[in-house]
């Protein structure tokens, strides 16, 4: 399912959804930063220890959640299904979201093999591998958590 319009255009509905179901929306705008794409910008200032913005965990379709639903069923990825029954539905709830999700990545975890190459020799590789290690325990945790859950239920 492709929405018409920009990606751009859907950020005032997802601000009323998030507002609507608990996010406090105040002190930021979603800002377009050229060479980044878009991300938060403070319009007040933010105090030391101070949040910027509270969100609601159930809000949040996360890597974790997707990590989670792979373990339950691994032979579909129920994550895609989900994400696309959503941009089908235009009472979804997570529609708001979903239409401001951007279509491609262009963080570490995404990256191909050839494109971590290029940060062998630099500080940040070692970012990069750490936010793998770190994602490899999540999963194995929640692999084993719902593993338990499992045998528990059998």
């Amino acid at each position: 399912v492709v929405f018409d319009g920009k990606r751009d255009d859907y950020f005032p509905e997802l601000i009323k959804w998030a507002t609507e179901n608990g996010a406090s929306t105040e002190g930021f705008e979603i800002a377009n930063f050229e060479e980044e794409g878009f991300g938060l910008k403070a319009t007040r200032e933010i105090k030391f220890h101070e949040f910027l913005i509270n969100l609601s965990f159930f809000l949040c379709i996360t890597y974790t959640l997707y990590l989670i639903i792979r373990v339950l069923y691994p032979v579909v990825s129920l994550f895609s299904m989900f994400s696309n029954c959503v941009r089908a539905n235009p009472n979804s709830f997570w529609l708001p979201y979903i239409q401001t999700v951007p279509n491609e990545y262009d963080t570490p975890l995404y990256f191909e093999e050839d494109e971590v190459q290029y940060l062998q020799s630099t500080q940040a590789i070692h970012d990069v591998f750490s936010q793998y290690k770190n994602t490899a325990r999540q999963y194995a945790y929640f692999y084993k958590v719902i593993q338990v859950s499992i045998l528990n239920v059998v």
